[in-house]
């Protein structure tokens, strides 16, 4: 695979920013790559024409790579990460870590990691995830992020243990919502807290609760976390706040397809919250590979 011309699409409202685009465009063309980039044109509007480049340099949050994603996708046109916003989820589950320098000189090891997206249908207006898909405390927290002002909190750092704090409190008074899952034939009913279908380890304040997840390897990792087990989410959360965190390990499925059906009307697409006023059957499929990221192996 050979690496030379890239484009850089950089989110410079990201939580962590710390760099200017034309330092970034320092790091990267001194580490030997031609790179593009347009700093008067947000992320969401520009156009990738893979057939004039070698890959893709994103530099942002998950909801960065979100943006730009439905047009990587089947396009074998790997994406180098740069992560910088607050909680960086993709980037962690791929092990891209540290300075923007350092990432960009593993990038010559040409090492690739395949990522899977799910595919949602009846939803409208909603057609792919990237991190996971989920009903119940999650979106609830995104809402009270918003109404208390918490999301203007500069510090990356303390926006998510303000985050972390707001939704122990919003898991020890939620009402649990009847959800039904159906995978291969069987039938998982309960009542629940959180229904997360998860492509990779962590959502939102970087809370690890599907820590064997792997985004290339074919399959969702369904967590369920039901009524009688309040106490306990609530004393994995209470961990993190006390910066002791050990990954959490709830009932989790692992498929590749499934239907679901929630008595719930909060529900999110990655990090962004959407509206359902009525339960509907929800049908989610797994299209392996669709993306390729480098990785710092």
């Amino acid at each position: 695979m050979s690496m030379k011309f890239a484009k850089l699409l950089y989110n410079q409202g990201a939580g962590d920013a710390g760099h200017s685009g034309d330092d970034l465009i320092k790091i990267i063309e001194s580490a030997g790559y031609d790179c593009s980039y347009n700093p008067d044109k947000k992320v969401k509007d520009q156009k990738i024409k893979p057939e004039k480049l070698d890959f893709v340099i994103l530099a942002g949050g998950d909801g960065t790579v979100r943006k730009v994603a439905e047009q990587l996708i089947h396009e074998n046109l790997p994406i180098g990460l740069l992560p910088m916003g607050t909680a960086n989820n993709i980037a962690k589950t791929l092990g891209v870590y540290g300075e923007a320098d350092d990432i960009v000189k593993k990038w010559s090891r040409k090492k690739t990691k395949s990522f899977d997206v799910g595919y949602i249908s009846g939803i409208k207006d909603v057609t792919l995830f990237l991190e996971g898909f989920g009903y119940g405390v999650f979106p609830v927290l995104m809402d009270e992020m918003k109404k208390q002002d918490k999301d203007s909190i500069d510090d990356p750092k303390l926006r998510l243990s303000s985050a972390v704090e707001l939704l122990h409190d919003i898991v020890e008074n939620y009402e649990a919502f009847d959800c039904t899952i159906k995978v291969d034939g069987a039938d998982y009913s309960g009542k629940f807290l959180l229904v997360e279908v998860m492509n990779i380890r962590s959502i939102g304040p970087n809370l690890n609760i599907a820590p064997m997840a792997d985004p290339g390897d074919g399959c969702f990792e369904i967590v369920m976390i039901p009524e009688s087990k309040r106490d306990e989410f609530a004393a994995y959360l209470q961990t993190k706040i006390n910066d002791d965190e050990q990954p959490a390990f709830f009932n989790t499925i692992r498929a590749n397809s499934m239907k679901i059906s929630c008595d719930c009307k909060h529900v999110h697409v990655d990090d962004q919250k959407i509206k359902l006023d009525n339960a509907k059957d929800i049908y989610i499929n797994l299209q392996a590979g669709a993306l390729t990221f480098l990785t710092a192996g």
